[in-house]
């Protein structure tokens, strides 16, 4: 089974960079057979676009697609699956999507030179988490989170009675009080 690497990606910059933003992650069209909330019959849909249609990106097509993958967004393939004007969430194979970063970082400091461009990255198995910012990044392995954990809280994730449901020590239970060193090493990234 492939992991999946999330990317939660935000955004900072003038209008001219969020306007550029918003075209660059969704497509947006009326919708005449849905409920009217426009009161004319019609609603505006948002669908993310995929990465491959971003200008910045070039030379993919349907027989180099893997190879274009790794060269130009870091993994085999990566889908938006959720944006808005300030975020995207992009999910990848098997790594974060880091020269994608770097390539859509310049796109928008051409726009703005101050544009902020961060991303929090996570395999789905902590096997790694990290932190992209404006073209630097801090990786950890999940080990050595696993450590942290087990020094933090005296248990060993290890033994047949640890169970990540079980209260610890009245903190919380295991797998809340790991997300929330996961969280707290993002906000100390960088």
């Amino acid at each position: 089974m492939a992991n999946h690497v999330y990317n939660y990606i935000t955004v900072e910059g003038n209008e001219a960079v969020q306007k550029e933003w918003d075209k660059l992650f969704t497509n947006y069209h009326e919708d005449i057979e849905r409920p009217s909330y426009h009161g004319d019959g019609t609603i505006t849909v948002r669908e993310y676009k995929e990465i491959t249609e971003h200008p910045f990106l070039e030379g993919y097509n349907e027989d180099n697609w893997y190879e274009w993958g790794c060269e130009n967004i870091g993994a085999k393939w990566a889908h938006i699956e959720d944006a808005d004007e300030y975020h995207a969430y992009i999910v990848s194979a098997w790594s974060p999507v880091i020269p994608y970063l770097e390539s859509l970082h310049y796109h928008l400091s051409m726009i703005d030179e101050e544009v902020i461009l961060k991303c929090n990255y996570e395999d789905e198995f902590r096997n790694f988490i990290g932190v992209w910012f404006n073209g630097d990044y801090e990786e950890i392995e999940g080990n050595e989170l696993t450590e942290q954990f087990e020094s933090k809280y005296n248990v060993k994730v290890d033994e047949e009675n640890f169970d990540w449901w079980d209260e610890i020590e009245g903190h919380g239970t295991a797998d809340e009080l790991f997300d929330n060193l996961v969280h707290e090493w993002f906000e100390n990234a960088i």
